[in-house]
């Protein structure tokens, strides 16, 4: 994409120049003096904006992150030996969050920004984000971190290119990163196949290895064999009773007596002994968990469905990351290694908006230890969070939900061992939950009862660590309490019992199996916030034990206690444990903020069960989880200090690393950023009711309002519609009459009107109605009596309204809107009138009265503004015109209870006093900011005033918008280019601000200047903005494509200078990208005739027929100068040909090349899937054009051009006369297309130039007949690639070759096995990948063409089939039969099979 033009002169006055650099504070900004009257907006410049700071990395980020880092090898050994651990966000400073949230991302929140005299503190743009990678090299043993700037991160795909900036890059020495999910397979491949292992499980009386079940578990650390110097594992090994079951519970046959350590940097077992013959334990009945038939039971069948059907919709909403629900409003992260995260935690409270509570909240660790002494059992001691990674051990709930109700769901995305992106979809769950009773009271003197239910939102994910399952929830209450709770679930882990042992560290669960008892322990990291803005440092501790008094003067009945608070003033005062027998529990507070008793604001912890652990204190497992020692730690904040028991626990030979080491500083806490640890766990003493599978156990802990609110947040909590229609029969027997004496009869007389309302009193008083119902009728009653008078104004009203301005010259929509000024003008001197006949509160009524005439007076010059300027945007018009109507409904509402009343009744519910006053006031002052702020608009001459009227001080965006899209239609030449550039810059990469710019008219005046060509800065600035616009947003392409633009777009492409069609060749491919429809409208406008002539400059094509002839010759002779454009204007002609040609001389190569980059990118969205697209690229010698870059060129444009050949072969794919046309064998463009795919498949070692290339040879696997080694042969090759996308990619292609629909697929297949391709594929099988069931398919496809071949029986071919079978067919039931075929078909021909075996699947 081609950056913005600079700006040639500096900003406006209001405009302060941005920030230089990155990590520069925030600059001030002063009010601008520019207004008539003083407004509440304030002067800013507008960002660009992009994710949100504390949004999780996307695909696309982790992509352009390890690809940098790849690229920042030294060679290529060390590169392709480079295993990424986790790549997560870098989180950045407070600060830069504050700044994000006040003016960046909805909801905006200026408050949270410091001030200083010389206005709010704001920066124009944010810093780029980052991302932290933790990278094991294999080749070196080494463990380092690099930190990646992702400062161009736009859409990435697999076989995009990376724009990221390595920052820093550190080897951490004597550290084991997280053991991954790819080495948890090869640990079991690699046990399963040594040999003395081997002969140890026939020795038990296992034959069949694929029962057999290795679990990777980390060393733990007990001496230096264990350190850090090795990546070592020493697995437990469990077995299978059934092969025919794939979800038979393994975990019931535990193999013990045997002594396995595997060194997994060499995928090598090196220490081996078969310590001790411990027999199988018998096979269980009660093993399986599954439902009734599969496990030889039945299921319950009294139980009737439980549907929660919210039919209205859910009461929360969802901008992004961003969650708002009942005055709670947070964001949500994921990491691989905690899960879910909870980040800027608040609560809307009322006049006091809204008030922090935390910034970050999560499950940090996770610490598992056994009490059993004996061999295997002592070791495991596991950091499932530090060890194995909690986030990328969770769940996707795609194919089957926890959860009722509404639900939305949040994907996670992270990077597997070898640096590719894998996806958990559906792996956050959000939704709301009935959670009983809220609050209740019943009066027993009256019989009247007030009870509301309550409602809590739940944020959660679940994950599975080996055999136990967990679940995380954070839940958040109506009535200002977060809980924090943790599911335990899944199966026990067994020890085997000899024929009459017993051993008391455990509980027998089945004949000849043990469960030992262990503990779980929880580790949840709060970065406290409680009414502090973002960086602040404004919190304490106070811990609050309950005292009983001492018998005495003070205490003569002997029943006092009361609550003794101690502030922890340092950090080792603050190591801390629970104790129920004094209630402890602790309170964070906020030292400059008071409630209305004058105390300190606070949210205190409130602990559930809890234990410590039931260890020694020499405890070896102690020297890495010395956090257990307290339930409570408390740390002023540090950035780096993140993990309790340091990032690296695993193998970790230091003593006591993380919160023993950080709090030994003992930094003062009186005043600070307050961080709590809270360790909290269960012991799991195991029982009989605990097995198959294990009912949940719950535990965790609260954080409660204390003294944060001033009363209880949750009365304003309305009753369901459910209680109110349990109310009394008698209130439900008299609503319909009640109503109808309140409805039926209008009030035409003073004192039947307060009859009316000592009729509402009465049937109040008589049927229990609350007071807000009594009000409401009140209310209702002005309503009608108001609605008359409307009714009156209108008939009035409606001959000046009929025809405000003869002018025949006037627009159908230029006099709609003179008319909705109209309006508001005759509204206003009706507020002005009842004000000067109040007959209470006088004074106040003739303030409001001036003030409503000077809204009056602003209506009236907007509307000789607007009457008198052509080509206005109406959006900003009509929005404020109809804000300001609002206000003054509002007024004219106020200004009615202002007249004499003969009721007491009615002035008790008619009461106004000076704060209704001031707030009519607030809300005219805004009404008047706006219209200042649409004249300052209209009126300017000084290029773009970016400032906000009061309407959009909420959402910022809204202004500027407004703003830049009046520049663009009465702007200055050079200030129009200004606003487009700034236009785009609001645009990029967020899809809300894009469809403000669409919905508030900014599309059309970009359009109309790209197409003017009155300067080539303003076409690249708006070329840019619609590219911008346009990205990721369908209703936008469709909007330009439904209003004509796209010859306009085409014609300014063709005839325009280089760096304009750079920008434009940008905008069709993103237009093209996004929208079948652009792709089919382009087309027809013959947009490839000037991309493919524009591509093929400098291209030379040696051909011995025609000499040496430039490709882009030959394209211009395929369209004849006769070629006329839509509006008919000559577009080949010579004179403006020679023009062109003098004009790409002057150019730089640079340009040149830029231009050649962004037109294959916009050929290779173009021949996305469009076959007429195609017909039309390959027609103008565009295949041969694309061959030739691929020969020649490099980097982006090589890869671009590959793409557009790998989406042209896709499409002839499935277009038999395409394929013929456009790659006959014969066809010189075709053969130079084969060719350098080839090439690039067998030379490249770049994953993303090989894998397109791959893909287009598979594309046209059916153009090619016979065996064709050279073709094939590179493909077999590629089966053992070390990049698993690549093989992958290969098995596919090379799947194609053999499939049913090919005909020649049985000599393929020969060659396949000729060129050594089994081997290969079985290596590629053993990995257990996602992408494994290509090469499945590829395995069966073999088996049915050449099903004898002796390669297949060598290989194992049958038992590989037999052993994925089901588990793959689990996922994909469509290769059900694919796979039953192929295994009948190798029974058939392998000797010693057993014919009779019923083939799996079946």
């Amino acid at each position: 994409m081609a950056t913005p033009p600079q700006k040639a002169s500096p900003p406006p006055p209001s405009v302060l120049a941005a920030a230089t650099h990155a990590n520069n504070l925030p600059m001030p900004i002063s009010q601008s003096s520019t207004h008539a009257l003083p407004l509440k907006g304030i002067t800013i410049t507008a960002g660009v904006l992009s994710s949100h700071p504390l949004d999780p990395l996307s695909a696309a980020e982790i992509s352009v992150a390890v690809a940098t880092v790849r690229e920042a090898g030294v060679t290529p050994e060390l590169r392709d030996s480079m295993r990424f651990i986790e790549v997560v966000l870098l989180e950045p400073d407070k600060h830069v969050v504050a700044l994000a949230d006040a003016y960046f991302f909805p909801p905006f929140q200026p408050s949270l920004l410091p001030t200083t005299k010389q206005g709010t503190v704001i920066s124009s743009k944010l810093p780029p984000r980052r991302a932290r990678l933790v990278v094991y090299n294999k080749k070196t043993n080494e463990t380092s971190i690099w930190i990646v700037e992702l400062s161009h991160v736009h859409t990435v795909t697999r076989g995009g290119h990376h724009r990221g900036k390595l920052i820093s890059s550190q080897v951490v020495p004597d550290v084991q990163p997280p053991m991954d999910a790819m080495e948890y397979a090869e640990c079991e491949a690699v046990v399963k196949d040594f040999p003395p292992f081997r002969e140890a499980i026939k020795i038990r009386g296992i034959e069949d290895m694929d029962l057999v079940m290795v679990d990777a578990w980390c060393v733990s650390y007990y001496s230096e064999a264990d350190g850090p110097n090795r990546r070592l594992s020493k697995p437990l090994i469990f077995c299978r009773s059934e092969s025919d079951c794939p979800m038979e519970n393994g975990y019931a046959r535990p193999v013990e007596g045997i002594y396995v350590l595997v060194d997994m940097q060499n995928r090598a077992v090196i220490e081996f002994e078969d310590r001790e013959f411990v027999p199988l334990p018998p096979v269980d009945p009660l093993r399986n968990y599954t439902h009734g038939e599969t496990r030889g039971g039945s299921d319950r069948s009294d139980i009737k469905p439980l549907q929660i059907v919210q039919l209205e919709g859910p009461s929360f909403r969802v901008d992004g990351f961003y969650v708002a629900w009942q005055k709670w409003n947070f964001r949500i992260g994921f990491t691989p290694r905690e899960g879910l995260v909870i980040y800027s935690v608040a609560y809307v409270d009322g006049s006091q908006g809204r008030r922090p509570v935390a910034h970050r909240l999560s499950f940090v660790e996770m610490f598992v230890p056994y009490g059993d002494p004996n061999e295997q059992h002592y070791r495991k001691n596991a950091f499932d969070a530090g060890e194995n990674g909690l986030g990328k051990n969770a769940h996707s709930l795609k194919k089957g939900c926890d959860r009722l109700s509404y639900i939305k769901y949040f994907d996670a995305h992270f990077t597997n061992f070898t640096g590719g992106v894998e996806t958990i979809e559906n792996c956050v769950c959000l939704h709301e939950e009935d959670h009983g009773i809220l609050w209740k009271h019943q009066d027993w003197r009256t019989g009247l009862a007030e009870v509301r239910r309550s409602r809590r939102l739940s944020v959660s994910f679940m994950c599975t660590v080996a055999n136990y399952d967990y679940g995380f929830f954070w839940y958040f209450y109506q009535d200002g309490k977060i809980e924090a709770e943790v599911k335990v679930t899944g199966i026990l882990s067994l020890g085997t019992l000899l024929p009459g042992e017993f051993r008391k560290y455990g509980t027998m669960i089945a004949p000849g199996l043990y469960a030992p008892v262990h503990q779980h322990f929880f580790v949840a990291r709060m970065d406290m916030a409680v009414d502090s803005k973002p960086g602040d440092a404004l919190n304490q501790v106070v811990e609050i034990n309950v005292k009983v008094e001492e018998q005495g003067e003070n205490n003569v009945h002997n029943n006092a206690f009361y609550a003794e608070e101690t502030l922890l003033r340092s950090e080792l005062e603050a190591m801390r444990d629970c104790n129920p027998l004094t209630a402890r529990h602790w309170i964070v507070r906020n030292t400059r903020r008071g409630n209305r008793s004058g105390e300190l604001t606070g949210y205190k912890l409130v602990p559930g069960s809890n234990c410590l652990p039931l260890a020694g204190s020499e405890a070896i497992f102690l020297r890495r989880a010395g956090f257990l020692r307290h339930n409570l730690w408390i740390t002023p904040y540090s950035h780096h200090q993140m993990f309790p028991g340091g990032e690296f626990p695993n193998q970790n030979p230091r003593l006591n690393q993380g919160l023993p080491t950080w709090v030994k500083q003992n930094r003062s806490l009186e005043e600070a950023a307050i961080v709590l640890w809270y360790v909290f766990g269960m012991t799991h003493i195991p029982r009989l009711e605990d097995w198959p599978v294990m009912p949940v156990e719950r535990i965790g802990f609260m954080l409660v309002p204390h003294g944060f609110f001033n009363c209880s947040p949750a009365v304003d909590v309305p009753a369901s519609s459910y209680e109110l229609d349990c109310k009394s029969g008698v209130r439900r027997r008299n609503q319909e009459t009640s109503s109808a004496v309140t409805l039926g009869i209008p009030c035409k007389t003073k004192k039947l009107e307060e009859e009316y309302y000592i009729s509402c009193f009465l049937l109040g008083f008589l049927f229990n109605f609350p007071y807000s119902y009594l009000a409401s009728l009140v209310e209702y009653i002005d309503k009608i009596t108001e609605g008359l008078v409307k009714e009156r104004r209108g008939s009035v009203l409606s001959p000046m309204m009929g025809n405000p301005n003869p002018n025949p010259n006037l627009t159908p929509e230029k006099e709609k809107s003179l008319e909705e000024l109209l309006g508001p003008i005759l509204l206003g001197e009706r507020v002005i009138k009842l004000a000067q006949e109040a007959e209470s509160s006088k004074v106040d009524c003739t303030e409001l009265a001036r003030k409503v005439q000077v809204v009056c007076d602003n209506l009236r010059s907007v509307l000789r503004v607007v009457s008198g300027t052509q080509c206005v945007n109406e959006r900003p018009i009509r929005r404020i015109v109809g804000e300001v109507s609002k206000n003054l409904e509002r007024t004219l509402a106020f200004v009615r209870k202002c007249k004499k009343h003969g009721a007491v009744l009615r002035q008790v519910f008619s009461m106004t006093t000076t704060a209704d006053f001031r707030k009519v006031w607030n809300l005219l002052e805004s009404s008047n900011g706006d219209m200042v702020w649409l004249l300052s608009i209209l009126d300017s001459k000084e290029g773009t005033n970016v400032s906000l009227p009061p309407i959009a001080s909420n959402d910022p965006i809204l202004a500027w918008v407004w703003t830049f899209t009046y520049t663009l239609q009465l702007g200055q030449p050079k200030d129009r280019a200004e606003a487009a550039t700034e236009l785009g810059s609001l645009a990029r990469d967020n899809d809300r601000t894009k469809f403000i710019i669409l919905e508030e008219g900014g599309v059309p005046p970009l359009l109309k200047l790209l197409k003017e060509a009155s300067s080539p800065d303003a076409q690249v600035a708006a070329a840019n903005a619609l590219v911008n616009v346009t990205t990721n947003q369908d209703r936008v392409v469709s909007y330009v494509i439904e209003s004509h633009a796209a010859p306009t777009i085409v014609q300014v492409l063709g005839d325009s200078p280089m760096r304009v069609r750079v920008s434009v060749a940008n905008l069709v491919s993103a237009m093209a990208d996004q929208h079948e429809l652009a792709r089919e409208e382009f087309v027809r406008a013959n947009v490839t005739r000037p991309l493919v002539s524009l591509l093929s400059m400098d291209t030379v094509l040696a051909d011995p027929m025609a000499g040496r002839a430039s490709i882009h010759s030959l394209v211009l002779n395929l369209s004849n100068a006769g070629e006329t454009n839509s509006d008919g204007s000559s577009r080949g002609s010579s004179h403006h040909r020679r023009e062109r040609e003098r004009e790409r001389e002057v150019e730089s190569l640079e340009l040149r090349k830029e231009v050649k980059i962004s037109c294959a990118k916009a050929l290779w969205k173009l021949s996305k899937g469009c076959l007429s697209s195609c017909k039309k690229i390959t027609e103008t010698k565009g295949l041969l054009c694309l061959a030739k870059i691929i020969e020649s060129e490099s980097g982006e444009l090589q890869l671009n051009c590959l793409m557009a050949v790998m989406e042209i072969a896709a499409v002839a794919e499935s277009n038999a006369d395409l394929r013929r046309a456009a790659f006959k064998r014969t066809a010189p463009a075709a053969k130079a297309v084969l060719d350098q795919l080839l090439r690039v498949v067998q030379e490249e070692s770049n994953p993303a130039l090989v894998i397109p290339a791959i893909k287009a040879i598979g594309s046209l696997a059916r153009n090619f007949s016979g065996k064709v080694p050279q073709v094939l042969g590179p493909l077999v090759a590629q089966l053992g690639n070390r990049d698993v996308d690549v093989a992958s990619e290969a098995a596919i292609a090379l799947g194609k070759f053999v499939s049913p629909d090919n005909y020649n697929r049985v000599d393929h297949s020969k060659a396949i096995l000729e060129l050594d391709g089994v081997p290969k594929l079985m290596s590629l099988l053993q990995i257990n990948d996602r992408q494994q069931v290509h090469g499945l398919i590829l395995l069966c496809y073999l088996a049915l063409n050449v099903g004898n071949s002796k390669v297949l029986e060598q290989e194992r071919a049958l038992n590989t089939l037999e052993r994925f079978s089901r588990p793959v067919q689990t996922q994909y039931p469509d290769l059900k039969d694919l796979f039953a075929n192929a295994i009948h078909h190798l029974t058939l021909y392998q000797p010693g099979a057993q014919l009779h075996r019923q083939p799996l699947g079946l």
